[in-house]
């Protein structure tokens, strides 16, 4: 949407290796976050953007800014019954 590449980590469960990065900082087998994120992540596929892409994105993203004022009075109304 922004036009930047993008890359994909190369571990197929991108939960279950926060959840392992989340661990590893705790107990301080790793100092900080950016530590455990720089030795336990390998990267993967990078993504480059497409312009014909990005030029659809840009004129979408302008619809999608605007939804939440037509949605949040509909999600107040409703939540007595959903909860």
């Amino acid at each position: 949407m922004h036009g930047i590449p993008a890359r994909r980590a190369e571990a197929s469960s991108a939960a279950g290796l926060g959840a392992v990065i989340c661990a590893a900082v705790g107990p301080g087998v790793h100092a900080d976050f950016d530590e455990a994120v720089t030795e336990m992540v390998r990267p993967g596929e990078i993504f480059l953007p497409s312009q014909t892409h990005h030029h659809r994105y840009q004129r979408l993203e302008a619809v999608y800014r605007d939804v939440r004022s037509h949605t949040d009075a509909i999600y107040r109304r409703t939540y007595d019954l959903f909860g």
